[in-house]
């Protein structure tokens, strides 16, 4: 026989395998190329360029799926040489050296994956359109169109073929390190079993405490930063785990042993539950970090995005504002009184800032230049600031804010942020602060100072915006050019989300009068168009609720892949054993056990590793979520809306137990000699 017909016989021995190896590896490349086509749609890039949150969700998704690829590839690989270890044992045994082994899984699985990447692009093509039109329905998202991009089939294949070349060489290298006896063994190999030791298990606790009290401290703590922390808090958490589920499947048999009657009553299925825990601890602990995993990514994507949307009422004084000055957004109060009448919901504050576009060639404190960026400031009067922002348009607006009833003597300032910048982290107060340009200088003492930015006041061409005494104030106004000054023009509405029209009809006014604008200013305005665009909350909201249901939505897509890798796990591993199972409960069966207890044995064995995963992950997962709701003062319906995700997943465990486990069990049966065949 040449080894031409080795490869042939084994191939169509083994194709059941091959297809199994296949099937995970098409499924995988389908997956990548959905999401970095996703990635390389230009009409997708270019509506969420300017959502950091959204940009940031999308090269997220494609990393936790790249991280699934490797995981999923690898376990399915390892898989597939574990199930034939016997057969390349007897290879050996017969004459057939580690090199020619290697050259035989090598042309298989060269083969394997030329098909697979082959299947998975074309897969991947159909389904990526059908994926590409939900996501952009889930998240309303309009009028984008699907192309395809030559890059996702490029870097689909790269990532795939990389992937797979790292594990090809690491199973080559693990084959050629073991002797033919090892390799004959290697099938029958277990995990060993482990004594039970409650040092270890109550290790295990303590790690999982200090997992969370990390996290806890740390958010609890706003000066610090979560992120250094968080690797060592998982580190913790996974350590800690481990522990606890090595030690579980020994402690129950311990303490089961304690109670005579109990024990020697089920004296069979106790110890089989004890081996088959302690052997399948691997894949255990895999399925819960996954299933972990899956619960947690849900449960603060789902609250994250309830609380941005929450939060649109609260962070904002006013519905609909906009700047007013340079001649640019110059709209009479008639037209915008007009359209406010026409509104759906009724106007409950017409406020407008009065404010000093001031041009500085230099900003500087007694420590810092603080020039660069815009060379304006925005100047503002206390006496006014007051009244517009925190009195008449929302009472109780941002109870604890530094810009609440501001009171200045003459010659003081309060500075703060209008842009991300964090310069003024370096100032300090009672030090003055002078601004100077061609004609004058002048200089005040900085009574307070505000370094987070105020979102809230959109001053148009501004790093910074300077409150002032009002006599100050109006002695400036009195000395600059009155294209400089201008307004800051804010409307409340008693319901804010029926505002959409009033704002579509405010903005192609804006619109219509600045196309008028001469030529010059027209240039400062469309150079700076950010600045002076129309800003309301029904559009942050409409904003917040795409992005939201378009992370919610890749969430839950990631939590499908991570499920049926749970599920693909339990699967492989149970029916990798299935053999000596059938040759185990063979001579059981011919010493006398029934049928009902051949069932009740196998049915109990198996909910342990369906759904002692899904125990574990979850505790976990909700240890994580809950702490974390509990530092963002989350409300409490968000912590019963969580939980479903648990209701959830054990449902579809639930399914996936009563499918598999009753074609395991038959196939277990219907191996048994005598009447059951």
């Amino acid at each position: 026989m040449t080894f031409k017909d080795v490869v042939y016989k084994n191939f169509r021995y083994n194709i059941k395998k091959y297809l199994s190896l296949f099937l995970c590896n098409s499924f995988t490349i389908m997956v990548l190329f959905m999401m970095l086509d996703l990635n390389y749609n230009e009409e997708f890039i270019q509506y969420i360029k300017n959502d950091i949150s959204m940009t940031s969700v999308v090269w997220l998704a494609i990393l936790v799926v790249s991280l699934f690829a490797v995981f999923f590839i690898i376990y399915a690989q390892t898989y597939f040489i574990k199930s034939r270890s016997k057969e390349f044992g007897l290879f050996i045994t017969v004459g057939m050296s580690k090199w020619e082994l290697s050259k035989l899984v090598l042309i298989e699985n060269i083969l394997i994956a030329v098909l697979s990447l082959i299947m998975g692009l074309i897969s991947g093509s159909i389904f990526t359109r059908l994926f590409f039109l939900v996501t952009v329905k889930v998240s309303k998202f309009d009028k984008i169109s699907h192309h395809f991009n030559i890059k996702s089939y490029v870097n689909t294949s790269i990532l795939f073929l990389l992937i797979f070349a790292v594990v090809l060489l690491i199973l080559i290298i693990f084959m050629n390190r073991l002797e033919p006896t090892e390799i004959i063994k290697e099938g029958r190999k277990g995990d060993k079993i482990v004594k039970y030791t409650p040092v270890i298990l109550l290790l295990g606790i303590i790690f999982v405490i200090t997992a969370i009290l990390i996290v806890f401290y740390t958010m609890a703590n706003s000066d610090q930063n979560i992120i250094p922390y968080l690797p060592l808090s998982i580190i913790c958490a996974l350590i800690g785990l481990y522990f606890i589920i090595g030690q579980v499947g020994s402690g129950v048999l311990h303490f089961l042993k304690k109670n005579k009657i109990i024990y020697h009553n089920h004296l069979l299925f106790n110890n089989e539950m004890h081996h088959k825990f302690n052997r399948n601890k691997g894949i255990v602990f895999s399925c819960s970090i996954l299933i972990g995993v899956t619960i947690f990514g849900l449960g603060i994507f789902y609250a994250i995005d309830k609380i941005s949307v929450w939060s649109v009422d609260e962070m904002y004084p006013y519905n609909i504002s906009y700047s007013e000055v340079l001649g640019i957004n110059n709209v009479s109060t008639e037209k915008i009184n007009n359209i406010i009448n026409e509104s759906k919901t009724p106007i409950v504050d017409n406020m407008k800032l009065p404010f000093l576009l001031y041009n500085t060639e230099s900003l500087i404190t007694e420590e810092k230049d603080l020039s660069g960026g815009y060379n304006n400031v925005a100047l503002v009067s206390q006496k006014e600031l007051n009244k517009c922002i925190f009195n008449n348009v929302v009472k109780d607006f941002n109870k604890d804010s530094s810009l609440k009833n501001i009171q200045l003597k003459k010659g003081e300032v309060i500075i703060a942020n209008l842009s991300y910048n964090r310069e003024l982290q370096d100032c300090s107060v009672d030090t003055t602060i002078s601004l100077e340009n061609d004609k004058n200088t002048l200089k005040f003492k900085i009574k307070d100072i505000i370094v987070d930015n105020v979102y809230y006041l959109k001053f148009p061409i501004s790093n910074y915006i300077i409150i002032l005494n009002d006599e100050d104030y109006n002695e400036i106004k009195n000395t600059i050019d009155k294209k400089y000054i201008g307004e800051f023009n804010m409307l409340g509405f008693k319901e804010w989300r029926r505002t959409g029209d009033t704002v579509e009809k405010i903005k192609a006014e804006l619109q219509n009068q600045n196309s008028k604008l001469p030529e010059r200013l027209k240039e400062e305005y469309f150079k700076y168009n950010e600045h002076f665009s129309l800003f309301s909350n029904i559009e942050i909201y409409r904003n917040r609720v795409e992005g939201g249901n378009f992370s919610n939505f890749l969430a839950v897509f990631i939590s499908f892949l991570f499920f049926i890798a749970s599920s693909v796990i339990i699967y492989f591993k149970l029916y990798t054993e299935m053999e000596e199972e059938k040759v185990k409960y063979n001579k059981l069966y011919r010493i006398g056990m029934r049928e009902e207890e051949f069932k009740n044995i196998i049915y109990n064995q198996l909910k342990v590793i369906f759904f002692s995963p899904l125990i574990f992950g979850g505790i976990i997962a909700y240890l994580y979520l809950f702490t974390s709701f509990k530092i963002m003062n989350i409300p409490i319906e968000l912590y019963v809306n969580c939980s479903y995700i648990f209701i959830a997943y054990l449902l579809f465990q639930i399914i996936y137990y009563f499918i598999v486990s009753r074609k395991y069990v038959n196939n277990i049966i219907d191996n048994l000699s005598g009447a059951y065949k």
